[in-house]
Parts: C-alpha cells; structure tokens; sequence
C-alpha cells in the first residue's frame, strides 16, 4: 500500500469476511482510502470497492494513488472508485440499490448526528443477504 495513504489512516482497523471473491464493497467515510485499497486485495480483481468520503483533501490522496495501487496488485483496470458525499446522503450518489454486498465504516458513523440517515439508505444499497 502507499505510504501517503498509510499514513493518513485514522481508522480504527478493518473487519471484512474472509472469502469474498467477486464482492462488492462499499466503505462509508474511507478517507484516503486504505480500506478501500486493502479490500482488492481480499475480493480479486472481479471484485469492487467504492469509497465515500467527504473531504476534498482526502479523497485527492485517494485519487492520486489509485494506478499505484492497480499496478501493485496485477490488475488490468482499478476495481475502486471514489465519491464525494456526506454520508448522510447516499441517495444523492450514483449508486445502484441492492448492489453492494458489504458495507463497511470505519468509526464514521459514530460522527453522523443522526444515524438513521446513515443506516437506512445504506440497508437499501445492500443486497439481499447482504
């Protein structure tokens, strides 16, 4: 991973399941982007993480180091993208319903005022099952 997005990790660690080939991430307030950048690792190149943040200076660091990251991995085209939001408005993204498999945030929600905001638009981004 690089070292600029290691460095600006604030997160407390990343929980994700083992197994998850082809999975769909999305990571609500992914900062710089190291959560993003570890899940390809777990998902393979099928797979798909999108990040959501909404810090200008963050999200630039993310962007910034995306071929890096592609290239350290062995992947054709990068399988993340990047998105600038609160997380209080996921359904202002263009995100798909029921298109995620996991949806993971590290600590960010603890910050949203009012967490059904959060949570009830990101349980209609889940799929079933999800």
């Amino acid at each position: 991973m690089h070292d600029e997005v290691l460095m600006r990790y604030y997160g407390c660690g990343l929980i994700a399941p083992e197994a998850l080939k082809s999975a769909r991430f999305l990571d609500l307030g992914c900062g710089a982007g190291r959560d993003v950048y570890a899940l390809p690792q777990m998902i393979g190149e099928q797979g798909f993480v999108v990040g959501v943040d909404m810090t200008d200076e963050q999200l630039d660091v993310a962007r910034t180091h995306q071929d890096h990251h592609r290239d350290a991995y062995g992947y054709a085209k990068s399988n993340v993208e990047f998105h600038k939001e609160s997380i209080e408005r996921l359904e202002d993204l263009p995100l798909d319903l029921a298109s995620f498999d996991v949806i993971v945030s590290n600590c960010v929600v603890n910050l949203a005022t009012v967490k059904l905001e959060v949570l009830r638009p990101a349980f209609n981004l889940l799929k079933p099952g999800g």
